[in-house]
């Protein structure tokens, strides 16, 4: 399986991008090229990092910004298939491509939650115009068909009468989820292109920490025991 790797970061998520880009080194194999989306602005203070690099001009809203950038992942890959994480997952044991695919489709995780236990269902409903029947964003890796992707975007224009950049650049903060959106239109409407399974199904392969909380010496030194 032809996969290449693509991760959107910030200056604010450096110090972790260098643990994910180690955990990757150590752990990711047969995988195609590594790819690191930026801000133009953050590029001067990366520090040196074994992936190609892609520039993008800042958003207003950033967290916006980052999940537009990862819907049009595949148009800074080369792969049909590219594997989606966030600088601050850590692999945890060894991975790869075909890993990720059951009888030749990508899997993806879904789940039941109880009514008003998630804010996003209301929030994709806002996006495809159909209330999601399941939640869809439950663990990294994400891997997401080019195929796919590039219909997600042609609904997208198709429903809001402008190209998907353009009409999140106008969401309101965090009136988006990329990977539920995602996620949710293919359910609907590319269900034969996936194996749909539930978390408990399906091994983990990644730890995702949460990089607002700061990077601790608590974590440091968990993070250094994986890598280990």
């Amino acid at each position: 399986m032809n996969v290449d790797i693509f991760i959107r970061s910030y200056r604010g998520d450096f110090n972790w991008l260098q643990y994910c880009l180690q955990s990757i080194k150590k752990y990711a194999h047969g995988f195609g090229k590594i790819h690191l989306c930026i801000n133009a602005d953050d590029y001067p203070l990366l520090p040196p990092c074994d992936a190609e690099v892609h520039l993008v001009s800042s958003w207003p809203d950033g967290y916006i910004q980052q999940q537009n950038d990862k819907l049009f992942c595949d148009q800074f890959c080369g792969s049909p298939y590219v594997l989606v994480l966030d600088s601050d997952c850590i692999l945890t044991q060894e991975l790869k491509p075909e890993d990720l695919f059951i009888e030749g489709k990508p899997v993806w995780l879904y789940e039941s939650v109880p009514d008003g236990a998630s804010p996003w269902p209301p929030i994709v409903q806002e996006a495809l115009g159909f209330k999601p029947e399941f939640e869809f964003m439950r663990r990294h890796p994400f891997l997401m068909p080019k195929d796919e992707l590039v219909a997600f975007r042609q609904f997208m224009f198709n429903k809001h009468g402008e190209a998907l950049n353009v009409w999140l650049k106008k969401r309101p903060y965090r009136r988006f989820s990329e990977f539920n959106s995602f996620g949710a239109w293919c359910y609907n409407q590319r269900y034969n292109a996936f194996t749909w399974m539930s978390p408990a199904e399906f091994p983990t392969y990644v730890k995702q920490f949460w990089s607002w909380g700061g990077l601790t010496q608590e974590i440091k030194n968990e993070i250094e025991i994986l890598l280990s």
